[in-house]
């Protein structure tokens, strides 16, 4: 691929990047994403904004799960003392595969909660559940063919 970044996830903007496959080959979880943004700060990024990537493809070398959580929420109904809550539950890590499978068929992330140079955890919204999960990995490497117009909260939207 013509970019690479390596272990700069947070040079990254995952606001809204969609899930176009996720596999998982000799131990490494592999995620091709649609929409990611490249900001200023990556060393790939030479424009003097935040640069959209159609498709990039993220590898986590030698992952594995640490924990998945499920959000917890509340129902408001109109008579303001009548709420339903579903508190934060904590799954096993064998959720975590089907969870991420799922988000292939139209889920995306809404935001990186945490990084290091050995773990991640990212809020992911796979239509079915949203969930933060957790891992550990060797590294992660970032690679897209070209860039195709400026992020989307950038203004005006230029193709470049």
């Amino acid at each position: 691929m013509k970019y690479t970044s390596v272990n700069e996830l947070g040079t990254f903007d995952f606001h809204d990047a969609s899930f176009e496959n996720v596999t998982f080959e000799n131990g490494n979880m592999v995620w091709y994403l649609h929409d990611l943004n490249a900001t200023t700060e990556n060393s790939q990024n030479k424009y003097p904004e935040d640069m959209c990537i159609r498709v990039a493809k993220l590898t986590f070398r030698h992952f594995y799960p640490t924990k998945i959580i499920s959000l917890g929420y509340e129902i408001h109904y109109k008579d303001p003392d009548t709420i339903k809550s579903f508190p934060p539950v904590e799954h096993d890590k064998e959720y975590f595969i089907p969870f991420l499978q799922d988000a292939i068929n139209g889920g995306f992330i809404q935001y990186i909660n945490e990084f290091t140079s050995d773990s991640a955890a990212f809020c992911v919204d796979n239509l079915k559940d949203i969930c933060e999960i957790y891992f550990k990995c060797n590294d992660c490497t970032v690679e897209w063919e070209e860039f195709d117009g400026s992020a989307w909260y950038e203004e005006p939207f230029e193709k470049h």
